[in-house]
């Protein structure tokens, strides 16, 4: 992607990111996140509770974050190290950004969460690190491999991955519609200012 198109999309997700923060501190969203969440309430299928469960485990943002890392300096070993200050500067920065607007924001989670979670709601760390996670993987595979076929599959296997986890959260109602909304639009900005600032260096 052109330096040009990755600062129109920075900026663009930004935008949307810092409009869906603005509706939640504004408290315009009330209603569709308690309809959604309602939703997700009244489904109380043990089946998907029990899937969204070891999703959200496996795909924490702690694991995914240390997984991106351990792939940095397995790169870093490879004497490839842009690839690697790449994975690991995008890893620590998302994840710390994460962190310190959660802090900020302050949000409560939902008090009717299927799992007891202690840290705050928005934006949601699974969806933005699974941004990061597969956009990051897929991104690898984009400068690595030819095959049309086999990056197409990538882009696939990662858009998917990404909405199962996000919506795992809301099956949980561990999450409001626009914690993992937010965290959405925050991943792929993140991921996309990293990508230009990579091209720019």
């Amino acid at each position: 992607m052109k330096k040009r198109n990755l600062i129109r999309l920075s900026i663009c997700f930004l935008i949307f990111f810092l409009a869906v923060l603005a509706f939640v501190l504004l408290d315009f969203t009330k209603n569709l996140d308690n309809s959604i969440n309602l939703f997700f309430s009244s489904l109380n299928s043990s089946f998907l509770i029990s899937s969204a469960k070891i999703i959200s485990t496996i795909t924490s943002t702690s694991i995914l974050a240390a997984v991106l890392i351990l792939i940095g300096f397995y790169h870093w070993l490879r004497k490839e190290k842009h690839d690697a200050l790449f994975m690991i500067s995008t890893t620590i920065f998302g994840s710390g950004l994460v962190y310190v607007l959660k802090e900020i924001i302050a949000r409560a989670r939902p008090l009717n969460a299927i799992v007891e979670k202690a840290d705050l709601s928005f934006p949601s760390g699974h969806a933005a690190v699974s941004v990061l996670f597969f956009g990051i993987l897929s991104y690898i595979v984009f400068r690595k491999i030819k095959s049309e076929s086999i990056k197409i599959s990538a882009i696939a296997v990662s858009i998917a991955a990404i909405l199962i986890i996000s919506i795992s959260r809301l099956i949980l109602n561990v999450h409001w519609f626009t914690d993992v909304l937010g965290g959405l639009f925050l991943g792929i900005f993140v991921f996309s200012l990293s990508v230009l600032l990579r091209k720019m260096l």
